[in-house]
């Protein structure tokens, strides 16, 4: 029997339909406003408006919900909340939701009578998870009232419709659609079965209700089992949004994603695992952002360093897989290697004070006069210089020789060679294994593939003092010596 409350709004009927009958699309575009998406606790649903604030839906698209919302398709027509319940029934998988704030146009008009058999009817069909509204035509086939009075009829529904209207020729709602009917004796669900609530029990409901808050209605309506999960769900949330401030963005909402998906599931198992998964990945970060804090404080490689072993912490604590983990493990030996090598001091390599005889930092005016300049200082007091040929250079180099001076003094050096591999090699033979770079959206990305001599690749040596690149772009192979005193200065191709 429906359930009523004291104090209830009371209820100004929907403007009547138009007596006239209405042809299938006038029909749809009738309804299209009223039919509406509701997101709970419960799950997801469909629902019509009768009124300014009143919804008709199933109650168990809102049982034990005290968080309802409510949106047209489109988002354009209507976005509210339920503010409270007038009245439900169990027995009729029932609810009339009041929303706030009330909408400027009324409702669908429920039918004074319900339709009799053989009746015409459309039913408007939906689905809350994206499908546009549909009508179909039908008849009512026959009147159940075991257990309950409800109608039947013969249109097809989408799944997911329960809660939409069934509407007369006339526009008129004469039913709620309901779940399929099942055996009051404990028999599978008689098939096929489309049900309905019909108008005279909405209306009847709505002469004897009372509205309740959302608070008092979930109360009221949860399961036993939702009264026990509820605490339990509270504070599994809590721990989720402690995750994913503990973990930061990347893993922590995916931490805590999973930690929703397991609450929504009401997986205890699951739960339990990310609970012991997120405590461990909270104390690993702790000690990887202690590392990366000490290495930003370790030039020149300790700051990239850093960021890559974040970056592989994050892809292992996400990703867990043997190749995250082997890569994770790859970084921290380099981490360990390079941490011992600057304590211990003397080892990290030390960028050279001159280049083909001219000093660093030297002045515009120390060059050899057979240099010429190709331009005028810029606007970022950047001079560039093109010099055929060099007292000293290294034996790799061929071709013109580029000087950058900054501010007047001399602070990179580009020019080229016809041997990659050679090139590589004589500058590791001095400097070091060097990092391995690829040309990717107009910047040079440190890379943990293999290296390469390809073109669009590039090795990078950084020390104290500079750096040198020696890479492949253009289908040529450049060496550039940059001054630490003016890297900011050049860009990423340099």
């Amino acid at each position: 029997m429906v359930r009523a409350r004291p104090e209830a709004p009371e209820f100004v009927p929907a403007v009547r339909a138009p007596a006239q009958k209405l042809t299938r699309e006038e029909l749809a575009a009738l309804s299209r406003p009223h039919v509406v998406r509701i997101e709970s606790e419960a799950g997801m649903g469909i629902g019509f408006f009768i009124d300014h604030d009143l919804i008709v839906t199933c109650l168990h698209v809102v049982r034990g919900s005290d968080h309802v919302s409510v949106t047209t398709r489109d988002y354009v027509d209507y976005v509210g909340e339920a503010s409270g319940v007038l009245s439900w029934s169990e027995e009729y998988d029932l609810a009339i939701v009041q929303v706030a704030p009330p909408r400027f146009m009324p409702g669908l008009a429920l039918a004074g009578k319900s339709p009799s058999v053989d009746s015409h009817v459309v039913v408007v069909s939906s689905s809350p998870v994206g499908a546009e509204n549909t009508v179909s035509d039908g008849l009512v086939s026959r009147y159940r009232t075991d257990p309950s009075t409800r109608l039947q009829f013969s249109p097809p529904i989408l799944p997911g419709s329960s809660g939409g209207p069934i509407l007369n020729d006339t526009g008129e709602v004469v039913g709620m659609v309901t779940p399929p009917l099942k055996d009051p004796y404990g028999g599978p669900t008689v098939e096929p079965v489309n049900s309905a609530v019909p108008a005279e029990t909405i209306n009847r409901a709505l002469q004897s209700a009372s509205r309740v808050d959302m608070w008092t209605f979930a109360r009221r309506t949860e399961s036993p089992a939702d009264r026990i999960w509820r605490p339990i769900e509270a504070s599994l949330m809590e721990l989720a949004k402690k995750v994913e401030m503990d973990l930061g963005d990347q893993v922590g909402g995916i931490y805590a994603r999973r930690i929703a998906k397991a609450v929504a599931q009401r997986n205890r198992n699951d739960f339990d695992h990310l609970r012991l998964q997120a405590e461990k990945a909270t104390q690993e970060r702790r000690h990887i952002l202690a590392l990366a804090d000490a290495l930003k404080g370790m030039p020149p490689d300790g700051p990239d360093l850093a960021t890559v072993l974040i970056v592989a912490w994050e892809e292992d604590a996400i990703r867990e897989t043997e190749a995250t983990q082997q890569r994770l493990d790859q970084v921290a030996e380099q981490v360990e290697g390079y941490s011992r090598t600057y304590l211990e001091g003397g080892a990290i390599p030390v960028f050279p004070k001159a280049f083909g005889g001219l000093q660093f930092l030297s002045s515009v005016r120390d060059i050899n006069s057979s240099c010429w300049k190709l331009n005028q200082q810029s606007e970022r007091g950047v001079m560039l210089v093109e010099c055929p040929h060099l007292p000293v250079s290294p034996a790799f180099v061929t071709g013109p020789v580029f000087l950058s001076f900054f501010d007047g003094r001399l602070g990179g050096v580009r020019t080229q060679s016809v041997d990659y591999a050679r090139t590589v090699s004589t500058l590791s033979e001095r400097y070091g294994l060097p990092d391995f770079r690829v040309w990717k959206k107009g910047k040079w990305e440190l890379s943990d593939s293999t290296p390469a001599l390809g073109a669009n690749t590039m090795y990078e040596w950084r020390m104290t003092g500079g750096r040198i690149r020696a890479g492949h772009q253009y289908g040529k192979v450049f060496v550039s010596y940059v001054h630490e005193d003016f890297a900011l200065a050049t860009d990423d191709s340099y």
